[in-house]
């Protein structure tokens, strides 16, 4: 009888490959995501976990063309998250041919962090050979449709694998906003999000936001108000959304029906998914330099959430600061009477940090589906 059970959550919770033109070299590296469990489903928490991970060629049981092995720490949940071709290797994980497959991935676990691997699965990597090949291809042309590989222009050029959560192009859905802005939509795990910030002028019945732009009056502000960075909403709203203080979150109000602010809690089970606060940041970050300041730590965004330095306006001089520097999204949790928990993300780092600031800071706001 095993001793454990390994229950994969995702195979690939995300292959995103950043590419700066489609001829660009792709990271070389997968992310993979599991959840662990014993023999009575209990959940293996805070504890080291020893894996080794094989890519076969041609069948299930087919030749190993790379191996590595890890031992990643499982995360409170029971989450083990890993980056495939970072390990310690048999073989060089980029020199595999990925239009020479199909290939298979087979992960072998030993829930007390060891060698005695005593779990093992295989799965078929359906599209990541895609994505991979493309880091050698002279020239792609992709097929779009709703099952082919699909090609997502943004700020940047991606290569987006079917079934991944990436924007727009995992699921195909959007959201509109009252005054009529179309946003994409992300699934990350259980939770479905908007893959923009915010940036509607009305609440979802119609009434109007009041906008503050006089530096002042946001300073005394205890009612709602919303304004655009730099009070300049051609250069900055459409790519960054508008900042909201906290009294306009407390309304819920502020997202389209059927959406809502997230809470403190439903912040942390996106977090917790995605590894926890340490590496979370850098996952939901959008990759390169367009709307992060160059000398940061670059972000994956390989759960496709698309996070960009937004900035910020303070409460005392009602100043705006901070552009490419941090991200800050608003929950709708209160910390005590005039603060409220938020999450940020520094250019500087791969963390997300859980804090609180006074409620009439100005932030973005992220909506998720009820």
């Amino acid at each position: 009888m095993r001793t454990s059970i390994l229950r994969a959550v995702l195979v690939l919770l995300a292959c995103t490959f950043s590419l700066s033109t489609l001829w660009a070299q792709s990271p070389e590296k997968i992310s993979y995501q599991a959840v662990i469990r014993n023999s009575n489903e209990a959940l293996i928490t805070n504890a080291l976990i020893g894996m080794k991970i094989s890519i076969l060629k041609g069948a299930a049981n087919g030749a190993a063309v790379y191996v590595e092995t890890q031992t990643p720490l499982s995360n409170a949940n029971g989450l083990v998250s890993i980056e495939i071709g970072t390990g310690s290797t048999t073989g060089n994980f980029s020199d595999i041919d990925w239009t020479n497959g199909p290939f298979y991935i087979k992960t072998e676990t030993d829930p007390t962090g060891g060698t005695a691997y005593n779990i093992t699965g295989v799965s078929q990597l359906l599209s990541v050979p895609f994505a991979l090949h493309s880091k050698t291809a002279q020239n792609v042309a992709v097929s779009v449709s709703a099952t082919g590989d699909t090609l997502y222009i943004g700020s940047e050029k991606w290569v987006i694998v079917p079934g991944i959560s990436v924007a727009n192009a995992y699921t195909g859905t959007t959201v509109t906003d009252a005054d009529g802005n179309v946003y994409p939509t992300v699934t990350i795990g259980t939770q479905e999000w908007m893959a923009e910030n915010l940036r509607t002028t009305k609440y979802k019945n119609g009434t109007s936001i009041p906008l503050v732009t006089s530096a002042s009056a946001w300073n005394a502000l205890s009612t709602p108000g919303f304004c655009w960075y730099n009070n300049d909403q051609p250069t900055y709203g459409e790519t960054y959304g508008a900042l909201y203080n906290w009294f306009a979150v407390e309304t819920w109000n502020l997202c389209p029906t059927g959406w809502h602010v997230p809470t403190d809690a439903e912040w942390t089970t996106l977090t917790d998914y995605l590894g926890g606060e340490p590496i979370a940041g850098q996952k939901l970050k959008e990759a390169g330099s367009a709307h992060w300041n160059e000398s940061g730590y670059p972000g994956t965004n390989e759960s496709g959430f698309n996070g960009r330095g937004a900035g910020m306006r303070t409460h005392l001089s009602a100043s705006f600061g901070e552009m490419k520097v941090y991200a800050v999204w608003w929950s709708a949790t209160p910390y005590d009477p005039t603060e409220s928990y938020l999450r940020n993300i520094w250019y500087g780092d791969t963390d997300i940090e859980r804090m609180s600031r006074d409620n009439r800071y100005g932030m973005s706001i992220r909506c998720l589906k009820n």
